[in-house]
């Protein structure tokens, strides 16, 4: 791995964190269904992360984990009604972000 791509996946991970811990702050303002899908999507955060800290993950593994995780939150800000916990939806969407 070269310096770029080392401090690139160092960028990645921290904005990860963030979001995970923006996930678990929204999913305790949601109830039902939308709680259950919030903490999935943490779940699955958590799984990406760990894997990249144990640098014991493909490029496929990444890719199928990372479409999930933006898939699953562009489903749970279809399902959300209030517009503040939308806005949260977006943000967490906007620190995955890959540039």
């Amino acid at each position: 791995m070269s310096s770029a791509e080392i401090k690139s996946t160092d960028e990645f991970v921290n904005r990860l964190k963030s979001a995970i811990y923006m996930i678990s702050v929204l999913a305790y303002l949601l109830n039902g269904e939308d709680r259950e899908d919030a903490i999935i999507i943490r779940k699955m955060m958590k799984e990406l992360y760990n894997k990249i800290s144990k640098n014991s993950i493909t490029t496929i593994e990444f890719n199928d984990l990372y479409g999930a995780i933006l898939l699953g939150l562009s489903i749970l800000y279809s399902e959300i009604k209030e517009e503040l916990k939308r806005d949260q939806v977006l943000r967490i969407q906007e620190t995955l972000a890959v540039n």
